[in-house]
């Protein structure tokens, strides 16, 4: 399926690049198409981990917490604009072929 992540930042020229950690560095201007496994890269480098403390504040246990989705991240995110791709042209043509064989 995978995403479409336009980058518009107003007060930067065209084809300034743009970085953005854990998922790569892009053209202010331009589209792009970001793969699920590219976003899921994204939300595993933010990860954090939070302490769990018991009632005498002693640390018992280290917990991850995931990263937020490219589409949830994307929401606090100024001039970044993310959407959900539909699966790419070959697979829905192969998917529309096999519909139409039925």
């Amino acid at each position: 399926m995978g995403y479409t992540l336009t980058v518009d930042i107003p007060n930067l020229g065209p084809n300034e690049e743009v970085q953005i950690p854990g998922l790569g560095t892009f053209k202010n201007g331009g589209t792009y198409e970001v793969d699920d496994e590219l976003a899921e890269r994204y939300r595993v480098a933010h990860t954090t981990v939070v302490p769990e403390f018991d009632e005498n504040n002693n640390l018992v246990a280290n917990n991850e917490e995931q990263g937020p989705t490219l589409l949830e991240a994307a929401k606090s995110m100024y001039g970044i604009e993310v959407k959900t791709a539909g699966p790419p042209k070959a697979k829905a043509e192969e998917t529309k072929k096999e519909e139409e064989g039925k």
